[in-house]
C-alpha cells in the first residue's frame, strides 16, 4: 500500500516536470522585446500527390503558433526578424495488417516535412521533421482516415512550431538580445 503512493506522487511529480518542460520554449521567449521575435509563416509547399494536405498543415501550423503566443506573426515578410517555411517531401498512406480475407484493417501514414528557418535573409536552421502513425478504421474504437490525419497534423505542427521556437531561442541567447 505505501509503495503505491509512492508510486502516484512519484508519477505526479514526472507528469508535472515533463508539462513544464514543453512549455519553457515559449515562456522563455515571452521574455524578449516583441520587434526581436517577430515571424513570417510562409505557406507549406507539398512535393507529394497527395492533394491540399499543404493547406491543411499550414493553417495548423499557424494555429499552434497563435495558441502558444510566444513568437509575433507578421502579414508581410519585410516586418519579421524570421521567417521559417517547410515543404512536405514525403506522405506515405500504407496497410500494414490484412485480415483473414487479405482485406486491409491497419495502415500507417508517415510524414516529412523539411522546415527552413532564416534571419535577414540568412538560413540558420534546416533540419527535417518526421512522423507517423498508425490506425485501423475497422476496429472497435475505429478511427477514419480523415480523423488519423488531424491527428498526424497535430502532432507534426507541435514538432515544428517547438522546433522553430528552440532555434530562435536559443538565436537570441547568442545574440544577446
Amino acid at each position: 500500500m505505501k509503495i503505491d503512493k509512492i508510486f502516484k506522487y512519484i508519477s505526479i511529480i514526472v507528469i508535472i516536470k515533463f508539462l513544464i518542460s514543453c512549455q519553457s520554449f515559449s515562456d522563455e521567449i515571452k521574455k524578449y522585446d516583441e520587434r526581436k521575435r517577430t515571424l513570417y509563416l510562409y505557406n507549406i509547399t507539398n512535393q507529394t500527390f497527395e492533394p491540399l494536405i499543404h493547406a491543411e498543415l499550414t493553417n495548423e501550423i499557424r494555429n499552434r503558433f497563435h495558441f502558444h503566443n510566444s513568437l509575433i506573426l507578421v502579414d508581410n515578410p519585410q516586418q519579421a526578424i524570421y521567417s521559417v517555411w517547410g515543404n512536405i517531401i514525403l506522405f506515405r498512406r500504407e496497410t500494414v495488417l490484412y485480415d483473414n480475407e487479405f482485406r486491409p484493417t491497419h495502415y500507417k501514414i508517415d510524414a516529412i516535412i523539411e522546415i527552413t528557418l532564416q534571419k535577414s535573409n540568412s538560413i540558420i536552421f534546416k533540419d527535417e521533421i518526421y512522423d507517423s502513425i498508425r490506425y485501423s478504421p475497422e476496429e472497435l474504437v475505429a478511427e477514419k482516415d480523415l480523423m488519423a490525419r488531424r491527428r498526424l497534423y497535430d502532432k507534426l505542427s507541435r514538432k515544428f512550431v517547438l522546433q522553430t521556437e528552440k532555434i530562435i531561442l536559443d538565436d537570441l541567447i547568442n545574440s544577446g538580445q
